[in-house]
Order: structure tokens, then sequence, then C-alpha cells
């Protein structure tokens, strides 16, 4: 489960709990959005490019052009810049890949290798995962690919430096349009069915004048980096990653000391002695933050069962509103965790 807009939202959480309240920095495992458990050992197959027509590629199409590409079938010459992304995004892949230190990958060289030393001209994703014993297949490709520059002219106000007098004039300007849409399927090979296709896009446009169209970046170089912006989306995609939150303590309204001991604990890392003084005053005065601090405590300590028990009690006894949402968001810490240990 991908999450692009929660590195923003734990920046703001921790901004605003930085100014009432005890942070606690955590870096905890998060599930992936599709289960690869029982594919670990992944074939990845050179991605493909889009046909010259308008329309995509049909998955037998797309998979006889990774064949022909692997097993070197293509006709040698020059390749095009599309050409160019497709093979600079097959390396990244694979080496995004090895890095998540999840999957074992094969990659196209030793795929090509097994399938022309068993003879086999035309195999499907069954007898590729037989052959390089792999559970799971990537196949990919550049489903859109858009290279546009227009020409524009506006009209500006200049000021004579000698006369100070304002007067107008045309400009012609370049509009470039850069789009690159990545698609890619990830293929189980005892059934040959797709596990999962998840398509990702970037764009850039630019509008500079035509006088200064140097300054543009090269084309190759913004469309790479469109590609290393979707590959680190992607391995979360398919592999559990980490990921860094903060945890805010719920600010005491009684000005208890022994709380106020207890952040400082917190402060000094030392969240087991912290832990005994929550649970202390909350067994004696019921103090809402106190129980949700416990709570707080018992999840930094890698005790989710318990975090939620005790925070429970504090719902079930006050109904403090604060204390409802820390328990719903250690629910659904818990249901990742559930989520997480059936992809170990």
């Amino acid at each position: 489960m991908i999450r692009l807009a929660k590195p923003l939202g734990c920046l703001v959480l921790f901004l605003l709990l930085a100014g009432c309240a005890t942070t606690i920095k955590m870096e905890i495992m998060r599930p992936a959005e599709v289960n690869m458990a029982g594919a670990r050992r992944v074939a990845v197959m050179d991605f493909g490019i889009p046909p010259e027509n308008d329309r995509a590629w049909t998955w037998d199409e797309l998979w006889a052009l990774a064949l022909a590409k692997m097993l070197n079938l293509e006709t040698a010459r020059k390749a095009t810049l599309v050409e160019k992304l497709a093979q600079y995004t097959t390396e990244r892949m694979i080496g995004t890949l090895a890095n998540t230190n999840y999957f074992e990958v094969v990659n196209p060289g030793d795929i090509s290798r097994a399938v022309i030393g068993s003879g086999k001209r035309n195999p499907n994703p069954i007898v590729i995962g037989q052959l390089v014993g792999a559970q799971a297949i990537i196949v990919g490709d550049i489903t859109t690919l858009v290279n546009r520059a227009e020409q524009f002219t506006r009209i500006e106000k200049f000021k004579d430096k000698t006369t100070g007098k304002e007067s107008e004039t045309t400009v012609l300007y370049v509009k470039r349009t850069l789009e690159l849409d990545l698609t890619y399927r990830a293929v189980n090979t005892s059934t040959g069915a797709i596990m999962a296709t998840k398509t990702l896009e970037d764009s850039n446009v630019r509008e500079v004048r035509y006088a200064d169209r140097s300054s543009l970046e090269a084309e190759e170089a913004v469309f790479r980096g469109m590609i290393d912006a979707m590959l680190p989306k992607i391995a979360k995609q398919i592999a559990p990653y980490k990921e860094t939150v903060y945890r805010g303590l719920m600010k005491d309204e009684t000005k208890d000391p022994e709380m106020k001991k207890a952040d400082e604990l917190v402060k000094n890392n030392l969240y087991d002695s912290a832990l005994g003084i929550y649970l202390d005053v909350w067994r004696r005065s019921r103090n809402p933050a106190a129980g949700v601090n416990a709570g707080i405590m018992y999840e930094v300590l890698g005790d989710l069962d318990s975090a939620l028990a005790t925070v429970r009690q504090v719902v079930d006894a006050t109904a403090n509103r604060k204390a409802m949402g820390e328990y719903n968001r250690l629910l659904e810490e818990k249901k990742d965790q559930e989520e997480l240990l059936r992809q170990l």
C-alpha cells in the first residue's frame, strides 16, 4: 500500500507536535501493496517500448517482444531514445529490486542463457519460471512517451533604458512537454496469471524563450530522472519497506509532577521506565494522557497488543476523543503489522 502523501503528513505532524508535546522518532516496517511472499526469486524481463500507432500492447504482444529482446532476435541498429530509456529502466529495475534485500533477482541475460540452453523457442512464463527457478516474472514497458516542442509568441513589455519609455514586443517562446508512463506486471510462474499490474506517470513542461532554448536540460536526462523517481515507488509497491514516523505524547492537562518526570524519561529514550510511571498514574488517577502515553510506550517497545489493550481501557473509562483517535490509529498499525508478517 503506497502512501504518497505520508512523508509530507509525517513532517506536518512532527512540526505540530514538536511545539506542544514530546515526540518520539520511530523507524518501522510497512507491508507492500502487493503480497509477493511466495515469489522471493524474481526474474526481470527487458522492458518494452510503446507501439508506433496510438494503442497499447496486448499481453501476448508484450510477452513476444520481451522474448525477442531477451533472445537477441531483433535487428541490430542504433537505439532510439525510447529504446535507450527502456534499457535504462530494465537495468534500474534490477538494481532497485536487489537493493530491497527482499528479492533474489534473475536478470534478462541469465534468462536468455537458460532459454537458449533448453532449446525452447517460445517459452511461456511457467516454463521460464521452471528454467531459472523464479516464482515470479516482472514484465514491463514504457507505455507512453511524449516528447513534444511547440513554438508560440507572447507580447511582453519592456522599458527603454535611455528614454524610460515603455514599449511592447513580440517574443518567440518554446514550450517543451515531456511525458512518460511506465507499466509493469508481476506474473506468477506457477499459474501464468498476472498477480498485479501497476502504472506510474510523470511529466515535465518547460517554457523558455526561443533564444534560451539551449538552457533546457537534455530530454534523455529528464526522462531518466522521471524513471529514477518512479522506481522507489515500485519497490514499495512490491516489497516491505522502512518508514520513519513520529509519535507525539498526549499533553497532560493535570500538571501531575509524575507525568513530567515520565516525559523527561521519554526524552532520554528510557521508555521502559517511563512506561512504569505512566501505568502507575493511569491506575491511580485515570488520567487519559497517562493511559494513552503508556500505550505509546508499549508501541515504541514493540508490543502492539498491550498498546491496544491499554488505550482501549482509556477509551472505555473516559470516552476521551484523543484516546479514541489513538486507538483507531493503533488498530491500523496492527492491521499493517499483520499484513507485514504475511509478507515476510
